[in-house]
């Protein structure tokens, strides 16, 4: 039976943004939505501006890894950039059970010149009823 990694990931995290141009994290929210069983697409905002990028998920012992598409408009190009996880030189962001939390790494390359690297981490939000669900209960992973 095939998972689907994306409904697990399929969530709104609350959570702080750093970017390279600002001093401070800022406090932000990221949707993640389900485009089939393996690809998402992540929606954010940066200065003022809706932000999106869709990525590829896989499943390892960390937990949902995502391989971010890189995305072509009219100002920029949105790449991933990987290098948290430890020997995953193509993981760009996901849901680390560890951490209990979401987090992306993207550059944004200004077609005048200027790059702006992304990086957030994020927990779930909680529904109305104040209970989260933790994708990794939703599959069973290797143990750490």
């Amino acid at each position: 039976m095939e998972k689907d990694l994306a409904s697990a990931l399929s969530k709104r995290y609350s959570g702080e943004m750093v970017t390279s141009n600002q001093k401070d994290a800022q406090s932000t929210v990221v949707e993640v939505k389900r485009l089939n069983n393996l690809l998402v697409k992540v929606f954010f905002e940066l200065d003022g501006q809706e932000m999106s990028f869709r990525a590829m998920l896989s499943e390892q012992r960390e937990g949902i890894l995502m391989l971010v598409q890189e995305k072509i408009s009219d100002q920029n190009i949105l790449s991933g950039v990987s290098g948290f996880l430890y020997l995953k030189p193509n993981v760009h962001g996901g849901y680390v059970h560890r951490l209990h939390g979401f987090y992306f790494h993207v550059m944004l390359d200004y077609f005048n010149g200027v790059s702006q690297e992304v990086y957030f981490y994020g927990k779930e939000e909680e529904d109305d009823s104040g209970v989260s669900v933790d994708p990794k209960r939703i599959f069973h992973t290797a143990p750490y």
